[in-house]
C-alpha cells in the first residue's frame, strides 16, 4: 500500500501529525464501538425494528458509534402507514475519569433521568 501512495503521490507524501494520528485512533475506536452496539441491537431487537437507544460513555467514540448506527439503519415500513418506523438515539456525556462521589452523583443523576429520555420521542 505505501509503495503505491508513494507511487501515486511522488515523494511529498507526508506523515500524520500526532493530532491526525489521535483522530485515526479515535475513529477506529468508534467503528469498534459501532461494530459492537450493532451486534447487541441486532441481538435484542431479533426482527423487530429498533426504538429507543441510550448509550451512557465518558467519551466521544460512544456518540460517534450511536450517531453513525442512527443515520444507517433504516427500520422496516410500519404495516399501518408504510413509513420507516422512528428509531431514536439518545446520548449520555458522563465525565472522564471522575472521583467517586462525582461518579455516585452522576448515577443518581441518571437514574432519574432514565424514564424522561426513554419516553422523549425525539433524539
Amino acid at each position: 500500500y505505501a509503495r503505491e501512495e508513494k507511487a501515486f503521490h511522488g515523494d511529498d507524501v507526508v506523515d500524520p501529525s500526532p493530532a491526525e494520528l489521535e483522530m485515526l485512533r479515535e475513529m477506529a475506536y468508534a467503528r469498534k464501538k459501532q461494530k459492537s452496539m450493532e451486534r447487541l441491537l441486532r441481538k435484542f431487537y431479533k426482527k423487530g425494528s429498533w426504538k429507543n437507544v441510550i448509550s451512557l460513555g465518558d467519551g466521544p467514540a460512544e456518540r460517534r458509534a450511536l450517531q453513525e448506527i442512527g443515520f444507517q439503519h433504516l427500520n422496516p415500513a410500519s404495516p399501518r402507514t408504510g413509513e420507516p418506523k422512528t428509531f431514536r438515539t439518545k446520548t449520555v456525556k458522563m465525565l472522564e475519569e471522575p472521583s467517586c462521589s462525582e461518579l455516585i452523583s452522576e448515577l443518581q443523576m441518571i437514574q432519574a433521568w432514565i424514564p424522561a429520555l426513554a419516553m422523549w420521542d425525539e433524539d
